[in-house]
């Protein structure tokens, strides 16, 4: 997600960049990936320490 970008915006400019499709979305769900307490966790990790992903559906 760009800086100050909503959720929905984020999703609908991806899906045009990747699959050149656009539409109407709703947002189904979230998850948030949280390495707080992974005591593997380091800042060389190709993963963010707290993350999140959006799970949409037209």
């Amino acid at each position: 997600m760009e800086k100050g970008e909503s959720p929905e915006h984020c999703f609908k400019r991806e899906v045009m960049e990747e699959g050149y499709v656009g539409g109407q979305c709703t947002q189904l769900g979230y998850n948030v990936v949280d390495h707080i307490e992974n005591l593997l966790w380091t800042e060389r990790s190709v993963y963010p320490k707290i993350g999140s992903s959006i799970l949409s559906y037209e």
